[in-house]
């Protein structure tokens, strides 16, 4: 008997690239029995009618409308309700996938999974204009992948992730969606502490960057600058800060002696001086140098007091 993958897109006002996208996952060639669902989030354009073409002819579609409760919401909303697979993905609405790209990753977890295992694939993907003009790369694993990474940097895109199903099964509890700041980091943060993580520095997605990213990334040092500093303004830090903290409160008695004291220093902000001390002894850190010099800054500045 074949295994089963359940693949997980959350719509919205995406009647331009959406089409692609669904054909590039119906086209995947697997060895698993493939079921798309999708649920749309109050889209108010032709997106709908879209993807009711695609449920006529297609009996592994399944798809039901829901009002608009935004990206994170939505998409917990697909994963608390989408029933039992082997296998869960999860996906964009415009983007385009490689025709290997969940063969790749189920491949990967069958390599490293033992019974009732919780694993989380995910990978770079290329990124590309809204032309597919290809400019880049979303980051890769530089320095390895752990609980000190994964709780400060958002590293694996929700497109990327494969779940298995005791993974699933860890992000159903229940919890207060009002305090994440983005499903695939919460996915990534639970994986670090609870399970494994499998991540592949080879692209299978095409990822397009354009205006109606809810996060994205920009071209270059000064693309990326620019990118990092709409999110300050944005109060995206605070956002992670709280994350962070909910985190803390509703794993503290899984966590390790010292993954629970690094945790509670970083959290710890009454003063600068006590951010001066964290920054010199704390274990977290960001894929690239630089990038980590940033963060200690913006930390030591108070950037991720809530």
């Amino acid at each position: 008997m074949s295994e089963k993958i359940v693949v997980l897109l959350s719509s919205y006002n995406g009647e331009k690239y959406i089409s692609k996208q669904i054909e590039s996952i119906l086209n995947q060639l697997i060895d698993c029995d493939l079921t798309l669902i999708i649920r749309d989030d109050g889209s108010t354009d032709s997106t709908k009618k879209i993807i009711n073409e695609y449920l006529i002819k297609n009996d592994n579609v399944i798809f039901y409308e829901g009002s608009n409760v935004g990206y994170i919401k939505s998409f917990f909303s697909l994963i608390m309700n989408s029933g039992d697979f082997d296998f869960y993905a999860l996906s964009d609405q415009d983007d385009i996938w490689q025709s290997n790209k969940l063969q790749n990753a189920v491949n990967q977890i069958r390599k490293k999974r033992q019974k009732n295992d919780i694993i989380l694939f995910g990978s770079t993907s290329n990124l590309v204009y809204d032309d597919m003009k290809p400019f880049g790369v979303t980051q890769k694993n530089l320095r390895g992948l752990n609980f000190y990474n994964c709780i400060v940097q958002n590293i694996i895109p929700g497109h990327t992730q494969v779940m298995t199903k005791k993974m699933v099964e860890e992000v159903r509890k229940d919890f207060d969606c009002d305090k994440i700041y983005a499903h695939d980091y919460w996915i990534t943060m639970i994986a670090s502490l609870k399970g494994k993580i499998i991540f592949d520095n080879t692209p299978y997605t095409f990822y397009r960057q354009h205006k109606s990213n809810s996060i994205g990334y920009g071209k270059g040092y000064l693309g990326w600058i620019k990118e990092r500093i709409k999110r300050l303004l944005k109060n995206d830090n605070k956002k992670i800060a709280l994350q962070i903290s909910y985190f803390y409160s509703f794993y503290r008695d899984e966590l390790t002696f010292s993954q629970r004291k690094y945790l509670e220093n970083f959290l710890n902000q009454k003063n600068f001086f006590l951010r001066l001390k964290n920054v010199f002894t704390t274990k977290f850190y960001r894929q690239k140098k630089f990038e980590n010099f940033l963060f200690k800054l913006l930390y030591l500045l108070g950037g991720f007091k809530n």
